[in-house]
């Protein structure tokens, strides 16, 4: 179950979450650093989600986004624990005059919050279309499943979009200790 809703997995799914969930935490010494990371936002994360009513299984798109790293710049210029490009931060009043408060995990998981309610009104309140639509955007998460047949994304599989796989491994990797 991630966020209250049961996912059936098939042996191709399990080997490969398996296998990103080995890439996280087969080195003891990356595993520690990577835990004491997260350790640094989560339980920040944990309560304004919760504040929104959210599912707090969301706090893994972080970790999967930047490993909660507020400093976090990706090769396309998203920024902070959530990952936000330019354009999505300023919709979401995270950039502004000379300010931009992706970095801050406060003020971009208010924002967040706020985007994952908007797309939980809009994908029938089914979190994985939402966790999916962070990283493809409303529209590409639509013509995602559109393309697959598919309605609902619980089902995990070979064909899984590789983002839920590495969502879900990063979801075992932590939630034994954070949730």
């Amino acid at each position: 179950m991630v966020a209250n809703q049961l996912i059936v997995i098939d042996d191709d799914g399990k080997k490969r979450i398996l296998q990103k969930y080995l890439s996280l935490t087969k080195s003891t010494k990356f595993y520690h650093e990577y835990l004491s990371q997260i350790n640094q936002s989560i339980f920040n994360i944990n309560g304004i989600l919760s504040k929104y009513k959210l599912h707090t299984d969301l706090k893994y798109v972080a970790a999967l986004e930047s490993h909660m790293n507020p400093n976090a710049v990706s090769r396309s210029g998203a920024k902070g624990v959530w990952q936000f490009k330019h354009d999505t931060a300023k919709e979401l009043g995270l950039i502004y005059e000379n300010s931009d408060k992706r970095g801050c995990v406060t003020a971009s998981t208010h924002a967040v919050a706020q985007y994952f309610m908007h797309h939980l009104n809009y994908l029938e309140d089914d979190y994985l279309k939402v966790i999916l639509a962070h990283h493809l955007g409303l529209q590409g998460t639509i013509n995602y499943m559109k393309s697959q047949r598919v309605e609902k994304l619980n089902k995990i599989n070979k064909n899984t979009h590789t983002y839920l796989i590495h969502y879900l491994a990063h979801y075992m990797a932590l939630n034994k200790y954070f949730d």
